[in-house]
């Protein structure tokens, strides 16, 4: 969620290919401690049989919960790896009236990540309103893949919130 936030913070500035890379470099962090959280899930999977404290439930849980933030995880280094390589492509691209629109969906997908009470559906109407401001200020070709990352975020939530209920 905070990657999110600096990203949405930060398309509303003049873009540089350091900043974008200190992105990528977080987001890849992020996608690596996922792998390693899921290694521990399959380890705990593996020895639950000589620990009573380990319940199927609370592991097909923990399991679920790891799936969402893996494919959360892979959606953000997305993101982070499209603006690092449009902007060490296309330098003039990263001015903040192009990619600033960008800045609404970026803050709702943090926050879905981040509020575990989030109604998806707000969310959902946020990053609608933030797409018809991405349409009438920049291209919608490169801004597609983005915004399509951090809608998938939203609703990775909803399809995880409608398991666990």
């Amino acid at each position: 969620a905070q990657l999110l936030n600096d990203v949405a913070q930060g398309v509303q500035m003049t873009l540089t290919p350091d900043i974008t890379r200190s992105w990528f470099d977080k987001a890849v962090r992020l996608r690596d401690e996922t792998m390693r959280l899921a290694v521990a899930v399959e380890d705990v999977r593996d020895h639950r049989r000589w620990s009573p404290a380990i319940h199927e439930f609370d592991l097909r849980e923990l399991e679920g919960q790891l799936r969402v933030t893996q494919v959360m995880a892979a959606r953000v280094l997305s993101i982070a790896s499209d603006l690092n390589h449009l902007i060490t492509e296309r330098p003039a691209t990263g001015s903040s009236n192009e990619l600033s629109p960008l800045a609404r969906v970026f803050a709702a997908a943090a926050a879905t990540i981040a509020d575990q009470t989030t109604d998806s559906a707000a969310s959902e109407t946020s990053i609608h309103q933030a797409l018809q401001a991405a349409d009438d200020t920049a291209s919608m070709v490169m801004l597609g893949g983005l915004v399509g990352h951090a809608q998938r975020i939203t609703r990775l939530r909803e399809v995880n919130e409608d398991e666990t209920k």
